[in-house]
C-alpha cells in the first residue's frame, strides 16, 4: 500500500498519488502552477516480507518558489 499527498497550507489536498511511480510533484494545483508558498506532504506506506510488517508514515514540508 502507497499513498503520498501534498497538501497547502489551508489543509487542501492539491497532490495526490497511490502510484510510487507517480510519487513526483511538479508544482502544479489542478493543472496551473501553484502560488508560492510552504507545502505539507505526506507518505503513508505499507512494507509486507516473508519475516516482517511494517506501516509507516512520513511527513515533511517543501517551499516552492517562483
Amino acid at each position: 500500500a502507497f499513498q503520498f499527498k501534498v497538501y497547502n497550507r489551508w489543509g487542501v489536498v492539491v497532490y495526490n498519488s497511490i502510484l510510487p511511480e507517480n510519487a513526483a510533484w511538479n508544482g502544479e494545483c489542478n493543472g496551473a502552477p501553484c502560488s508560492s508558498d510552504v507545502y505539507i506532504w505526506v507518505l503513508h506506506y505499507h512494507l509486507r516480507t516473508d519475516f516482517y510488517e511494517k506501516k509507516e508514515q512520513i511527513s515533511g514540508e517543501v517551499s516552492l518558489l517562483r
